[in-house]
């Protein structure tokens, strides 16, 4: 993996970049002794198993055994390839990658400067057509009539796409950009007659991911014509199930105000912004998925949904508030009057009153009673029916208090009691319970096997805790060569760990956080698990000897029991002089 990248580049990286920093961006952490410690990302638990070590540079979860250093955070929870968690980190900290030719295959798409250059050459494109194009002039008239302002629209860089087939083509083929890119990023479309322009007389809004880079596009058409809005295909490059517009713009007010507030379009969204609700993002139109949810739970656990009032818009808002409150969120949602969308609303009676909507915003088991109430269930003999489907989200709801409130809440709308609503409750726990297995036994039983099911014994024990002063004192590594035989570590994947190890202890900037790089998935778990191991807090160099001797007591068990076998068999062929031989060799271990 690392041979990809000059060793000293990734060196330069992890040496600006503090892990902490980085995974408090994805999840809350709170200071534990030396470490932090917070709910693990990669896997559902009801205590936080997650420890980050800001010493070691290291993350480890005793829950699933997930673990590793920065570039394997980013890996597992990005999903990227170890190249682009490089390069992600390299732009956060200002480190340039040298280019080189990538041996090897590739383990999947790579943001690459050149695709990051290529998009945002279309986006200037379109920026200068709208801006000077006398062909632009209805669509900067839209905008304006719209409600934006010229400063709004350079802060979205928003742009237009001019009607002719292939005019963004032929823009990028001056500054020798090859078609089959344009192709294979969604730009261009392949005709009979050739590639044409997939964006022609439409709006152009530029959609860029969490790090600020231009990844793909949306566009509304000016006039009559279907689609209404038209987005990037999917590509290597580009899904915009894992993409929240304005997020870049966003997520340091989304901090700010301690919640989110998730639109549904991308006027919606810049028409918020200019009017100072700076928190807001858009789900492009699709229903929230959990990629969607992820992204936005970086910076915040309470979710506002402001989707339209239409049909459409209820649906999305339904489908998404399950899924929200499963993931550990806290959602509310605004109903917007007179069947508006946030941009009309916000166009016709300012923040203020939007502010009065966000304040008033109804729970997750208000709104969902009303959309029930609404379609007739909840009504006489069907009471039933809505307390049936609520009760998955009263059971989602962790705090005592919130969920005892949230059922009075129910037992008032349903006309019952308390009680019947909690007994309801319960029951559906217990099956529910009964169904699914515990997350956390499962995770714990998974780190059995990724260890090949194998308990630590003394010996294991002992040279867990040996390799553990190695690893993090190099200088004890002559010491321990010369008491103990080569290859003393029993456990394979010690072995593997310390081999790998060794020519790195060498240089004056080893640290334990870089033998991640060159080792496989299973192994950096072993490794994240042995870093994260408690220590006595004395002087290694005092401890060492006893863990040497009780090495050394280990190996001449290891070939007593040889010698043993050995003899058993020479008895066996009636061989004499190797019997002596191995009783002579058995007297030395004794």
């Amino acid at each position: 993996m690392p041979g990809f990248i000059p060793e000293n580049t990734l060196d330069d990286i992890r040496s600006r970049v503090d892990i902490v920093e980085v995974i408090s961006e994805y999840i809350h952490l709170k200071k534990k002794g030396r470490n932090y410690v917070g709910p693990c990302p990669f896997h559902q638990e009801k205590d936080p198993s997650f420890t980050v070590s800001p010493e070691k540079q290291i993350f480890y979860c005793f829950g699933c055994a997930a673990g590793g250093n920065v570039f394997k955070f980013l890996m597992l929870h990005e999903g990227f390839t170890f190249q682009e968690a490089v390069e992600s980190l390299a732009r956060r900290v200002g480190v340039t990658i040298p280019i080189q030719k990538y041996g090897g295959r590739s383990t999947g798409p790579r943001k690459t400067d050149s695709v990051i250059k290529i998009n945002l050459l279309a986006k200037e494109f379109f920026q200068q057509v709208l801006s000077r194009w006398e062909e632009a002039a209805p669509a900067r008239e839209y905008l304006q009539k719209r409600g934006l302002s010229w400063e709004t629209v350079n802060n979205f860089e928003l742009g237009f796409a001019p009607g002719a087939w292939n005019s963004l083509v032929r823009y990028l083929n001056k500054h020798e950009v090859a078609v089959d890119n344009l192709l294979k990023l969604g730009l261009a479309v392949q005709g009979k007659k050739g590639a044409y322009d997939r964006f022609r007389s439409r709006i152009i809004f530029p959609i860029r991911d969490f790090s600020g880079d231009v990844i793909g596009f949306g566009g509304r058409i000016l006039g009559a014509g279907e689609p209404k809005y038209l987005n990037t295909p999917e590509t290597e490059y580009f899904n915009k199930s894992k993409v929240l517009y304005g997020l870049n713009e966003s997520r340091r007010y989304i901090r700010e105000a301690g919640y989110a507030i998730i639109m549904e379009g991308y006027m919606d969204v810049i028409s918020a912004h200019q009017n100072g609700v700076n928190n807001a993002v858009a789900s492009l139109g699709t229903s929230l998925t959990r990629e969607q949810v992820r992204l936005l739970m970086r910076y915040t656990r309470d979710m506002v949904i402001a989707y339209d009032a239409d049909v459409a818009g209820v649906a999305a808002t339904m489908r998404g508030l399950d899924l929200m409150q499963e993931m550990g969120c806290r959602v509310r949602v605004i109903s917007i009057p007179e069947g508006k969308d946030p941009d009309e609303f916000l166009q016709s009676h300012g923040i203020d009153a939007w502010e009065q909507l966000v304040t008033g915003a109804e729970s997750l088991l208000e709104y969902k009673f009303r959309q029930l109430s609404a379609e007739g269930i909840g009504k006489g003999e069907n009471k039933s029916t809505v307390l049936q489907q609520l009760l998955p989200n009263l059971a989602n709801i962790q705090d005592d208090v919130e969920r005892a409130e949230s059922i009075k809440l129910l037992a008032t709308r349903l006309h019952t009691s308390w009680d019947a609503v909690a007994s309801d409750l319960n029951r559906f726990i217990e099956k529910e319970r009964k169904k699914r297995p515990n997350p956390d036994k499962i995770a714990k039983n998974k780190h059995n096997i990724k260890h090949n099911n194998r308990q630590l014994d003394a010996r294991t024990k002992a040279e867990k805790m040996l390799l553990r002063l190695i690893l993090e004192n190099p200088r004890l590594v002559s010491t321990v060569q010369k008491e103990l035989e080569n290859n003393f570590f029993s456990y394979p994947v010690f072995n593997r760990v310390y081999e790998k190890a060794l020519p790195l202890m060498e240089r004056k900037d080893y640290s334990p956080a870089n033998i991640f790089d060159l080792l496989d998935e299973n192994d950096q778990k072993v490794l994240s698990d042995l870093l994260m191991e408690n220590i006595p807090d004395t002087e290694p160099v005092k401890i060492l000897p006893s863990y040497i001797e009780a090495m050394q007591k280990f190996l001449r068990q290891e070939r007593r029991e040889s010698l043993m076998d050995k003899l058993v068999e020479a008895e066996r062929a009636g061989d004499q002089k190797q019997v002596s031989e191995i009783l002579e060799k058995l007297q030395t271990l004794l």
